[in-house]
């Protein structure tokens, strides 16, 4: 008769409610051992289970059908908790490392920080190369004609012969500004030497000084402090879209780093499951072989090697798995040490958090509105279109602008330009003008455009800002349920572990007693080994869970947009590269306890009380 898996949980249920207590074997010690390099069988201690019929009795209470599944079970610990923190691989040196040690390692020395380490000085450089428009220019300017025309005029008439004739030399210097108002000013000095053979040329050999102040100024088209800082304000603008660039990607970057941290803990916990699981099998094969020539099946024995080799198959695939994530996070680092020494096995030693935490979902909401980089990146691109649309409301108007100039000037003789230069202030008045140029292009087709579109960019960023709103509420939710759904998942797969191990024990002591009946004995032995595959899969889920509910922190840091400080970690930086020099100095002995610099927990571990 095959017994089915509803039938053994009543049979369990029944034995505790009268207070039967089934003992098994000897507690197991080789759950982390290692996996022999051939597919032979080798000497192994048997596997024992960790809770009995009476401890899950007792766990069963009247608001669940089959136990409380809101707690975890009293005094329940992963038996591969511990093993998971010691070397898998003895023939490789370990090399343990904390969470946050990692993540200073990946900001010193990935090159995708690097990178965007560059994005803000550039961007930055932009704003002050927009303010250099109203730096003070210095210019000079000098010039020599000498001139041979003929006559055409009596005025110019040489005293002698057939043609004019005239010299004439001037350097010119001075400084130019624009100012925010729109103004162009300058001021200018010129000088001069000039001579001809005109009759009315006096006095002769002159030398001449003119100083010269023009001042344009646009009253409408241009005009205003908004208008002509608008390249310094758009700049600005643009360096800060970048940083909430930089802090979009440094935050990406960094929950990949946390990703792949507890990724090599669960692939590393999941190897030892899967050899906990091969060498049950294992067991399970030397008993039959010590009874083959006693009351062993065949039929038993074929059924339970096949179970190993299997189970060695998933051994020889997850121990690839786990490489594949040893280097990811030593890609991820990009420390040079990691990457020359890959014989060393990585072992994360931080635990994973095991306690509930409580979330409020509309308190992560507003946290993720004030610092999510798209949203803040929405809202700068949002500021930015209004400017433009300003400018192009202000290049509507048409163009005038008001000029004024005045000068002072002197001419002496005998190319005498030192007395000239006096002249100009002690000899007349200043001679001034004023007067004012209009423009307007009929139409104003172009302006009208420019103006259109800067109306719908300021839509589209208005419709932007509201979608990039819902998708930061919606990864919210999404990360807040994501904790909690593991946490509980966690809780339930601790229940069915637990179920399994008493599963196991009870079918395990069936299976002893009836190994003389061949047809009961077959049936039980492979109900024995889908117990055991169903315990392997909730210890997997179990650590799937528990991974995905760390995971979840840094998930929901990212999604509020917390995750990392980027201001802070290039605080970081400067401390760790003044920690490297440091170590340089010291001898061989005190730099090997100073490698490590330290790094702010808060904004290096999302599992932080302060973060969350």
């Amino acid at each position: 008769m095959k017994y089915s898996f509803p039938l053994v949980c009543c049979v369990l249920m029944l034995t505790g409610g009268f207070g039967w207590q089934i003992t098994f074997g000897a507690e197991d010690d080789s759950r982390s051992g290692t996996v022999a390099p051939a597919p032979t069988i080798p000497n192994l201690p048997a596997p024992s289970s960790q809770a009995t019929s009476q401890q899950v009795a007792s766990r069963n209470c009247p608001g669940w059908p089959c136990g409380d599944f809101s707690r975890e079970p009293p005094n329940f610990n992963p038996w591969w908790e511990d093993a998971a923190l010691r070397p898998l691989r003895p023939e490789c040196p370990p090399l343990q490392m904390e969470l946050e040690p990692v993540v200073l390692g990946t900001l010193c020395f990935s090159p995708q920080v690097h990178m965007m380490r560059q994005v803000a000085p550039i961007r930055e450089d932009s704003i002050v190369e927009a303010q250099g428009d109203f730096d003070l220019r210095a210019f000079v300017e000098s010039k020599f004609i000498d001139t041979s025309d003929p006559i055409g005029s009596e005025l110019i008439a040489p005293l002698e012969g057939d043609r004019y004739l005239d010299q004439n030399w001037y350097y010119s210097s001075g400084v130019r500004k624009k100012t925010l108002s729109g103004a162009q000013i300058e001021l200018s000095e010129k000088i001069g030497y000039e001579n001809s053979n005109s009759q009315w040329f006096t006095p002769e050999l002159q030398g001449t000084a003119r100083m010269t102040l023009t001042i344009t100024q646009p009253l409408l088209n241009g005009a205003g402090k908004a208008y002509n800082s608008r390249l310094i304000v758009l700049a600005q603008i643009d360096a800060q879209s970048g940083r909430d660039r930089v802090s979009k990607d440094m935050q990406t970057l960094m929950l990949d780093v946390y990703q792949a941290y507890w990724d090599l803990h669960l692939q590393r916990a999941l190897l030892l499951q899967k050899r906990n699981l091969y060498q049950r099998g294992v067991q399970i094969c030397r008993e039959l072989e010590g009874r083959r020539d006693v009351d062993a099946v065949g039929g038993q024995l074929a059924r339970a090697k096949s179970a190993v080799a299997s189970r060695y198959a998933a051994v020889v695939r997850q121990e690839t798995l786990l490489l594949d994530a040893d280097a990811k996070l030593r890609t991820l680092i990009n420390d040079p040490q990691l990457l020359l020494n890959r014989g060393q096995e990585l072992i994360p030693v931080q635990r994973p958090l095991r306690a509930p935490c409580p979330l409020n979902f509309q308190d992560s909401l507003i946290v993720a509105l004030d610092h999510r980089p798209e949203i803040n990146e929405a809202r700068t691109e949002l500021r930015g279109a209004c400017v433009r649309q300003e400018v192009a409301k202000n290049e509507l108007l048409p163009t005038l602008n008001l000029i004024l100039m005045t000068y002072v000037s002197g001419i002496e003789g005998d190319v005498d330009i030192g007395r000239a230069l006096n002249d100009q202030f002690s000899l007349g008045r200043p001679t001034y003008s004023t007067g004012a140029t209009f423009e307007y292009p009929l139409g104003n087709r172009t302006a009208r455009a420019k103006y259109h579109r800067r109306q719908l960019e300021i839509l589209q960023l208005t419709s932007q800002l509201a979608a990039a709103t819902s998708n930061v509420r919606l990864e919210v939710e999404t990360a807040v349920r994501e904790i909690t759904t593991c946490y509980r998942e966690m809780l339930c797969q601790a229940h069915a572990i637990l179920g399994n191990e008493t599963e196991i024990a009870y079918l395990k002591s069936r299976w002893d007693a009836s190994l003389d009946e061949q047809r009961s004995s077959s049936v039980l032995l492979d109900d024995l080994l889908n117990a055991h595959d169903r315990l392997a899969r909730s210890e997997g889920l179990y650590a799937a869970a528990l991974v995905g509910y760390n995971q979840g922190f840094a998930k929901l840091n990212q999604a509020t947009g917390t995750l990392v400080d980027c201001q802070q970690l290039l605080r970081s930086r400067a401390e760790y590269d003044a920690g490297r020099a440091e170590v340089q100095e010291l001898p061989d002995d005190q730099a090997q306890t100073s490698r490590t610099p330290p790094v702010d927990a808060t904004a290096a571990n999302p599992q932080s009380p302060q973060r969350r």
